[in-house]
């Protein structure tokens, strides 16, 4: 078993019992297990526990189950982000197109929205002002 000391940057919540976790590290670890709601602030110092068979990040006394998530994107919306229809195509200011291909339906509307792309399981998906579909890329 490995253990490494962390300083945790930021919760993203992706569903409702679902968090993802940002480390100063730059890493992402998403949420395996929806028995804890973690209401840490960040920057808050964290443990990251490797073993054989699982990760989890400790955070006072809390364990919760991670896995690691690669290739995360943050980006940009250019423009207005107006919610999720079903089939949404969103520029970003990376110069990425990406189109919904989730029946999320979903009316909200903010300018040059922050955007985290992330694939989880066989999935990609795009969580933008709190609100989460699934994605592809088409440019």
């Amino acid at each position: 078993m490995m253990s490494f000391n962390k300083i945790l940057e930021k919760i993203i919540e992706v569903d409702r019992n679902k968090h993802l976790f940002k480390l100063t590290d730059g890493s992402y670890w998403m949420q395996e297990d929806s028995i804890l709601t973690p209401s840490y602030k960040h920057m808050a110092e964290v443990q990251l526990i490797e073993n054989e068979a699982k990760c989890y990040l400790q955070i006072n006394d809390e364990k919760i189950v991670v896995s690691p998530l690669y290739n995360v994107i943050e980006s940009q919306i250019s423009g207005f982000f107006k919610g999720w229809s079903g089939n949404s195509s969103y520029h970003l200011k990376n110069g990425q197109t990406w189109k919904e291909v989730s029946a999320v339906y979903h009316r909200q509307c903010e300018l040059s929205s922050n955007v985290l792309i992330y694939k989880y399981r066989k999935h990609t998906y795009m969580c933008v002002a709190g609100t989460v579909a699934m994605v592809e890329n088409i440019e």
